[in-house]
This record gives structure tokens, C-alpha cells and sequence, in this order.
């Protein structure tokens, strides 16, 4: 109609649009900052664990040949959550074992260099110290009384968390094992998340605190990460014991 008020760009047809893009653009520059800056102890439980599904699934289908420095960023980044972040909500299991006896005395050297957390027989360590060198194994790290860095190990890993399992029946062991199914023997490789509801949940029927923690956001992962499937090979066949896995009834 002749005379009738043009609407601009600033006018009402627009400003709803332009508030929902704000909204998306600080969504998405949040996300980014999460995933690749912020240190993971200022991050929230939720974000944390939202951060971390992100860039695993993102490790999961990188081709380190192909890709090197996208698969060697991702890897550093998942290698910093779960130490610095995920893991350190659980750094009681190691202080715990840390004023029984310093870790250095679980330490072997490989080729003179390379030091793990290791013991050919878990049944001959106390098994009130096993919960803090399998999470310890299980990050890698440092800490006070490892006189030095150490490597991830999961070998030892997997053999002293069947011990706490299935032999001494702890329900450390319950959480452990659950903890470990939830984000992969190895960075590189898939969780198995129906597996590691099971432990996670008779852990807390038993009264482990820590399980609830990682009960809370179980089902993101279960939504994102279940079926991704890993690009990358499992040379040492570490991944059959996270597809195996079952509790016994």
C-alpha cells in the first residue's frame, strides 16, 4: 500500500533472527574455546564431559597418517582432559596409595628410558594400593612420589583390574572397570558405554561415591559415541577385553 513503513534490517522483522544468531555464534565460539583452550579444571562437569565425547569422537576417525597434526592435536587434547580433568576427580585413589608407599616403587624401566607403573603379579601388591596405580597406569603422568613422568600402561591396567574384580571382589574394582569401559583402554580406541553402565551402577549400589560422578552424564555418551567406530588398529589386543566385558550375575 502506497505510504505504508518499510522495515529494515533493524527493524522488528529481523531482530528476532539476529538474537538467535548471537545465541548460535556464542554457542559455537564457546564450544570451540572449550574444546581447544580452556584449561580442563576450569571447566565444568558437564562441559567437561561434553568436550571430551566431542574431541574423542573426532580421535576416533582421524587418520594419524594422513591427518598428523589434526591426530596429534586431538590426542593431546583428549591426553589433557582426561589427566587434568576427568581423572583428577578420582586423585584420592592415588593420594590414598601415595601415604601407603611411594609410587616410585612400582615403576620399571623399559630400555632405560621409558618408566610405567607395573608388577607382573597384582595379587602380590596390597590391594589397598592397587585402585591408585591402575588410575595412575591408566593416565600416565606425574605425580609427587613418581619421581618423574610415567607412561600409560594397560596392560597392567586390565590384568590388576581383573584381580579386583574377579578376585578379590572390591567394588573399587566395580568403579575402576567401569571408569576404564567409559573412555577406552586407550585414547584411540572406543569405550564400550552398556559395559560401563553396568559396573558404574553396581559400583554405586555398593557405595562408591565416585561412580555416581560418572553416572551423571553417562548418557551423552551413550547418544554420541556409541556408534562410532575407531579408525585406528589395536595392536595389542587390548580392545577384546573392553567388547568382552560383562558383569557377572
Amino acid at each position: 500500500m502506497v505510504g505504508s513503513p518499510i522495515r529494515t534490517h533493524s527493524g522488528p522483522l529481523f531482530k528476532g533472527n539476529s538474537q538467535r544468531i548471537n545465541v548460535i555464534t556464542l554457542a559455537m565460539f564457546t564450544k570451540l574455546l572449550n574444546r581447544f583452550v580452556r584449561s580442563p579444571s576450569a571447566l565444568s562437569d558437564e562441559s567437561l564431559e561434553d568436550t571430551w565425547i566431542d574431541t574423542k569422537a573426532s580421535l576416533l576417525v582421524t587418520c594419524p597418517y594422513k591427518q598428523e597434526l589434526a591426530y596429534s592435536s586431538l590426542y593431546d587434547r583428549c591426553n589433557n582432559l582426561m589427566r587434568w580433568g576427568i581423572a583428577r576427580r578420582h586423585r584420592h585413589l592415588v593420594l590414598d596409595a601415595e601415604v601407603k608407599s611411594p609410587l616410585y616403587n612400582y615403576i620399571v624401566m623399559a630400555g632405560g628410558v621409558l618408566r610405567r607403573i607395573d608388577h607382573e603379579q597384582p595379587e602380590n601388591v596390597p590391594p589397598s594400593m592397587l585402585p591408585g596405580l591402575i588410575l595412575m597406569a591408566y593416565t600416565g603422568g606425574s605425580t609427587k612420589t613418581t619421581m618423574g613422568h610415567v607412561l600409560s600402561n594397560p596392560s597392567f591396567v586390565i590384568r590388576a583390574i581383573d584381580y579386583l574384580v574377579d578376585e578379590k571382589k572390591l567394588p573399587v574394582g566395580l568403579f575402576l572397570k567401569g571408569f576404564v569401559l567409559k573412555y577406552g583402554i586407550e585414547l584411540f580406541l572406543t569405550p564400550n558405554i552398556k559395559a560401563a553402565r553396568e559396573f558404574l551402577t553396581a559400583a554405586e549400589a555398593n557405595g562408591i561415591g565416585s561412580a555416581t560422578i560418572e553416572l551423571q552424564y553417562l548418557a551423552y555418551h551413550q547418544n554420541r559415541l556409541s556408534k562410532v567406530v575407531s579408525i585406528h588398529s589395536d595392536s595389542n589386543g587390548h580392545q577384546q577385553w573392553v567388547n568382552q566385558a560383562r558383569l557377572a550375575t
